[in-house]
């Protein structure tokens, strides 16, 4: 990455796009990740944290059936929960993954004590919504779950919110941002993609967006090397400039 701030310049409402200098670009679109299960900064790769409790909702949950607890964890960070219980599960028929699905989600809606935004979350949407710049969440929760943990952290409710049950496929296959991408009325590559789990860098990476890495994830993968990393939203600013367009930079 170079020693330079990362810059997105654009012409506000209709783009957001990452970029290292103040050259101009292509209009483009925010796309921010929001899985349901992340290490204890984040909700996601998204913009809150999730408590303690939910983790322990997955040991239980190995527990119960005899598996790995540290390999569910690692699974399904950033998949839709129905996706790890299947892969782990195979044997189940698909009626008795969705009915275990749904207990868990029905569990997880139950417990928002302890979910807050990640540090500067609010800010940066905030400076997004007064700008009227455009974006969207893909998340690897239910649209109920998704909502219920948006609003106990405080964030906004996005126009465009792409959940399991709005596409077939979930991270790491590019359907999510695809069609994110589709209903903010832009091309895949006039996105940028916040995520901050490896699925979910994946499917931003394979949907042909920009790949912006937060936090630790995937950071001592080689092949995220080439993208940006943030440690957080704390300090990334976005400025209008006065010929009409505007400026995101990263401290």
């Amino acid at each position: 990455m170079s020693n330079c701030k990362p810059m997105i310049e654009s012409e506000p409402p209709r783009s957001f796009c990452w970029a290292h200098t103040r050259k101009a670009h292509p209009s483009c679109h925010a796309l921010i990740s929001l899985p349901p299960a992340a290490p204890s900064s984040l909700i996601w790769t998204a913009p809150s944290s999730i408590p303690t409790p939910l983790w322990k909702l997955w040991r239980i949950f190995a527990k119960r059936h005899n598996l790995d607890a540290d390999d569910i964890l690692s699974f399904s960070h950033g998949r839709p929960s129905i996706t790890t219980i299947a892969h782990f599960l195979p044997d189940l028929s698909a009626d008795e993954h969705q009915h275990l699905s749904d207990e868990r989600t029905a569990e997880e809606i139950r417990i928002t004590s302890g979910i807050v935004a990640i540090p500067g979350a609010v800010a940066f949407f905030q400076q997004l919504d007064q700008l009227g710049v455009p974006y969207a969440v893909v998340t690897s929760a239910t649209a109920d779950l998704a909502r219920t943990r948006i609003v106990a952290a405080g964030l906004p409710i996005p126009d465009v919110l792409v959940t399991p049950e709005t596409i077939t496929q979930g991270k790491p296959n590019p359907e999510g941002y695809l069609t994110a991408a589709s209903q903010l009325g832009v091309a895949p590559s006039q996105t940028v993609v916040f995520e901050d789990a490896d699925a979910g860098i994946t499917a931003g990476i394979a949907a042909g967006a920009q790949v912006v890495v937060v936090g630790s994830a995937a950071q001592h993968d080689d092949r995220m090397q080439a993208h940006p990393h943030i440690p957080d939203f704390r300090g990334v600013t976005v400025d209008a400039l006065g010929d009409g367009t505007f400026t995101v930079a990263t401290p």
